[in-house]
């Protein structure tokens, strides 16, 4: 199961990116401001600071990268997306389409849908993959309910 965080294929729920985006970033800021203030004091364990700055940069990447990788392709996009994190306006757009867009509906060119019961029903997916509060019988959205809503009022 903790293999499949350090994998760069497949899809990647907003609740699996959250689940581990949110906590590493809430904990980076103030280790981070922590470092940042060893730094500028100008102390020889600036020097350490420094180091250990980029330390937790590069353990922070490897953490994050593959589950943000697994995300865009839920959303049907390349790791390519990545890119447009550099763009200042747009990095934070992307940021929070991560966060808050469904994924596509069904199966996409990197994998099946994890919110689909019958995928894991046949056992692509760990039971963990799916989670039933985020099926809702009374909207028509929900794949219990019979798939995507309908393009166009009927």
């Amino acid at each position: 199961m903790l293999s499949a965080y350090f994998s760069f294929e497949g899809r990647a729920r907003r609740r699996t990116y959250v689940a581990l985006v949110l906590p590493l970033s809430l904990l980076s800021f103030p280790v981070f401001l922590m470092l940042q203030e060893a730094a500028e004091t100008g102390s020889a364990a600036g020097g350490g600071a420094r180091g250990l700055a980029v330390l937790a940069l590069f353990v922070g990447l490897g953490l994050t990268l593959p589950v943000t990788v697994r995300r865009l392709h839920d959303l049907d996009l390349s790791a390519w997306w990545l890119l447009v994190g550099l763009v200042p306006v747009l990095g934070g757009l992307l940021g929070l389409t991560l966060l808050f867009k469904r994924g596509t509906w069904g199966e996409n060119r990197f994998g099946l849908d994890p919110l689909d019961p019958d995928a894991i029903a046949d056992g692509d997916f760990d039971s963990d993959d799916f989670d039933p509060d985020d099926v809702d019988p009374d909207d028509p959205g929900s794949f219990d309910a019979g798939g995507p809503p309908p393009l166009a009022p009927t």
